[in-house]
């Protein structure tokens, strides 16, 4: 609500608006015209497709080397320039269907019987393996093995498991205790359960980057097929499955991204390039009707007809001639509708007298782009009639809708001088254009504002895919307003319960207008009404103030003939007051944000809503300063807490609060411990997965041998040692030696606090924190931060008192001079290649 008391509705997600040849942004959350091949149809040859389907994808490697099948034999072309045998198969196979390379070295070949690993660094010999059901005719790599299409078409499932480094044959001494079997996680096939629908096939596999994998399928349907994508996730887990739409015989797949797939089908256009197909799937669950091609051109030059090449990162390759290959990228060019559609939701204000006041848009109008916005105020909730009509239509066939009238009052932001109006894609000679030139039928146009919203101290909806804000440029990005009104009527304002909003997208086809968010006020606060006499309020109501005929609404406009001299009588001029009333409103829009700003400037001392720019200046307020290196959530964090702060001051607890807000909850999640130091003073039995004699471990402090048993500063007593414990505070009993020990061990954990923090924080932060307990810590009490070396050790989270921290297992890295420890973690390894003498392997 307003400082006039205003209310305002929102339509700023893409349930809000029924859209035709509109898409919905999702990563920017904004409306823009849809791609101009939306409805595109494949020109397919399903025979030749169907052949495809037994041409056995190549392998490439790091260096660029290919694998490929050739009867029961892999040859490998070599970057070097020549081609040899890598793999003889004549006596173990008929043919080999796919070969596959996996991130750990493994080449994995299919041949519809069972499938073969073979070690690239020979550190095992070639592994056969089968499977009672699952018969592997294609490949598709997954971290720790691949994924497997069945000979049958219908079954899907993986290879996984640990491969076993040969050793030479050892008998070990009687007793010795050995792992049966000794490696209990061998390589083994996995079936996947896959629910197909009748006569539906499995033709062709995509990995993605998360571990799962994308299924393509066909479905015979009359003369075609209708192709499927299935998704599953890394543990076989199917997701909702998607038609596509546009293709019926995609015999290959590939990932360009998380979101975006790729195919290849046997076209018969011989006139263009061929090209890869894409489609968005990021949200399967949304697309039950189907995806639609995406708009981007991947052309396919030099392209030998053949799928995809197994490869280990983005982009996918498609394979040229002579056993060559050539990574798939976009055309630049985008192509993009020229015109578009949305219908709003029907906004209710819950009273039939409402006034609606004002219309904002957040968008982006790139010069050529425009946006017309026709609004209409009723008493009913549906959808007008006529544009219900109109949208069927365009739905139904754009180039052939009927043409009749459409009501709607327009609204104009950026290029639309010459824009059409009625049904879209007619011809423009049967169609109504804006004059812009004759003061009587000249729409209201949106005017551009400097600031992001009206809203006081709001930064606006409109932001990039990063989430960040977009800088507002005058006249094209940003915040536009416009009153609303309707043109060509003796009184203009827009009187109704419900208001209905249809907005039509001028684009150029290289570029499109956007939407991020409509807001529409009411009822109108009138400056006439309310601070003028009744001399000039308006005094042409109800059917006289209806009185005229909107021109641009009216009947055709004959385009031969100047729109001026095609005015009639039935156009009026606005009454006086109606025009004094639309011109103060000029000084209205104005004022109010101002007025709303001064009412709402209590939330410039609010840390969750003053301006980013302010937050030093409210930090002075209270004689808090920042470093420069926090960012502006930490800076509001640490302005929200400084009160409490300020209570606590000198406390563990002022000292956790402040790490937990430089640090976005690092506490919370446990990778910061803070523990004071004579909490130490524990028995234990037991601390499992301690290395006692690990004198940099700050839960131990070092191994220190005594007479009263004291290690560091814990103890570590057995059942046995326990009364002995007792015994030493016992002031009968305790000898002036052990009395000393004991006021030693104490002093040594006194007045101390220890700031535990997990080894894979950021150096940045454990810098914040460092500074937060040289500030916080009184200086009677020494304070230390130091590396926690282990994220779970059993016992020690009744040690500190809160829970410790489980995370996971770090995976090795490369080895590193002066540090690596042989067999704990990082590992030496050459690189894998397909052709040794780029490795420095032995091979010729």
């Amino acid at each position: 609500m307003d400082a006039n008391g205003l209310r305002f509705w929102l339509l700023a997600d893409e349930a809000s608006f029924d859209q035709v040849f509109v898409s919905w942004d999702d990563a920017r959350r904004r409306l823009r015209l849809a791609n101009e091949r939306e409805g595109f149809q494949a020109q397919e040859d399903l025979a030749v497709a169907g052949t495809r389907l037994n041409l056995a994808p190549m392998a490439r490697d790091q260096f660029g080397n290919l694998a490929r099948a050739s009867g029961a034999r892999v040859l490998v072309r070599s970057v070097l320039g020549d081609e040899s045998v890598f793999w003889d198969g004549t006596t173990v196979h008929d043919a080999i269907t796919d070969v596959a390379l996996s991130g750990d070295g493994v080449l994995t070949l299919a041949d519809g019987t069972r499938l073969v690993l073979v070690d690239l660094r020979d550190r095992f010999a070639p592994l056969v393996l089968t499977h009672g059901t699952l018969k592997p005719w294609r490949i598709a790599p997954r971290p720790g093995g691949a994924w497997l299409l069945g000979q049958d078409r219908v079954s899907l499932g993986y290879w996984t498991g640990a491969t076993w480094t040969d050793r030479p044959p050892v008998t070990p001494s009687p007793g010795t205790f050995r792992p049966e079997p000794e490696n209990h996680d061998a390589p083994r096939l996995v079936a996947v359960p896959l629910a197909l629908d009748v006569g539906e096939e499995t033709v062709a596999l995509a990995p993605h980057a998360d571990g799962g994998v994308a299924v393509i399928t066909w479905t015979p349907a009359g003369t075609g097929f209708i192709a499927r994508v299935r998704r599953f996730d890394a543990l076989g887990k199917a997701a909702t499955p998607v038609v596509l739409k546009g293709v019926q015989g995609p015999f290959s797949a590939a990932w360009l991204d998380e979101a975006r797939l790729a195919v290849l089908y046997a076209t018969t256009d011989v006139v263009h390039v061929p090209e890869a197909l894409t489609f968005e799937l990021d949200e399967p669950e949304l697309l039950r009707d189907g995806a639609d091609v995406a708009g981007d051109f991947y052309p396919l030059v030099g392209w030998d007809g053949g799928p995809f090449v197994h490869v280990e990162e983005a982009p996918p390759h498609y394979a040229l001639s002579a056993a060559r290959s050539k990574p798939l990228h976009r055309l630049s060019l985008p192509s993009l509708r020229r015109t578009g559609v949305v219908y709003g939701a029907a906004l209710d204000s819950g009273e039939d007298t409402t006034v609606w006041h004002r219309l904002y848009l957040e968008a982006d109008v790139p010069e050529g782009t425009g946006l017309v916005v026709d609004a209409i105020a009723s008493a009913s909730s549906e959808r007008p009639a006529e544009w219900e009509a109109e949208r069927a239509a365009l739905l139904e066939t754009a180039a052939s809708a009927p043409y009749t009238s459409f009501p709607g009052y327009p609204h104009v932001v950026g290029d639309v001088k010459g824009a059409p109006l009625g049904p879209l894609d007619r011809p423009v000679e049967e169609q109504r254009i804006f004059n812009l030139q004759t003061p009587l039928t000249r729409p209201p146009r949106f005017s551009w504002s400097p600031q992001r919203s009206e809203l006081p101290f709001h930064d606006g909806l409109l932001v990039d895919s990063a989430g960040a804000l977009c800088t507002p440029v005058p006249d094209r990005t940003g915040l536009f307003t416009v009153l609303l009104q309707r043109t060509g009527l003796v009184t203009r304002g827009l009187r109704g319960r419900y208001l209905h909003l249809r907005i039509t997208f001028h684009g150029n086809g290289r570029t499109t207008p956007e939407i991020a968010a409509v807001r529409a006020w009411g009822s109108r606060f009138s400056y006439v009404q309310r601070y003028l006499p009744e001399l000039f309020h308006e005094t042409e109501l109800g059917p006289d103030g209806d009185a005229g005929e909107p021109a641009l609404l009216g009947s055709e406009i004959d385009l031969m003939t100047p729109v001026a001299d095609q005015l009639t009588d039935a156009v009026l001029p606005a009454t006086a007051p109606d025009f004094l009333e639309r011109f103060v409103s000029t000084f209205e829009s104005v004022l109010t944000p101002l007025e709303d700003r001064i009412a709402s400037s209590w939330m410039l001392t609010d840390p969750r809503t003053v301006p980013a720019e302010s937050l030093e200046w409210l930090a002075d307020w209270i004689g808090m300063s920042f470093a420069p290196e926090h960012d502006e959530d930490t800076r509001r964090r640490l302005l929200r807490v400084a009160p409490e702060l300020a209570r606590t001051r000198g406390t563990v607890a002022g000292l956790k609060l402040a790490i937990e807000a430089v640090t976005n909850g690092s506490i919370t999640r446990g990778e910061v411990v803070v523990v004071e130091d004579w909490r130490l003073r524990r028995t234990f039995a037991t601390l499992l997965g301690v290395d006692l004699a690990d004198e940099a471990d700050p839960l131990l402090g070092g191994v220190v041998h005594s007479g009263n048993s004291i290690v560091g500063d814990t103890l570590i007593l057995g059942q046995t040692e326990r009364e002995e414990l007792m015994a030493l505070f016992n002031v009968t009993t305790r000898t002036p030696s052990e009395q000393q020990a004991v006021i030693e061990f104490y002093r040594r954990t006194a007045w101390r606090v220890s700031v535990l923090v997990h080894r894979d924080l950021s150096s940045t932060v454990k810098r914040w924190i460092r500074e937060a307990v040289s500030r916080l810590v009184p200086a009677h009490v020494v304070g230390q931060v130091l590396p926690a070396s282990r994220g779970l050790i059993v016992g020690v989270a009744t040690l500190v008192g809160v829970d410790t921290w489980l995370g996971k297992d770090p995976q090795p890295g490369s080895v590193k001079l002066d540090t690596t420890v042989l067999g704990r973690g990082d590992r030496l390894h050459r690189p894998i290649s397909l052709d040794p003498r780029l490795e420095g392997g032995t091979g010729s």
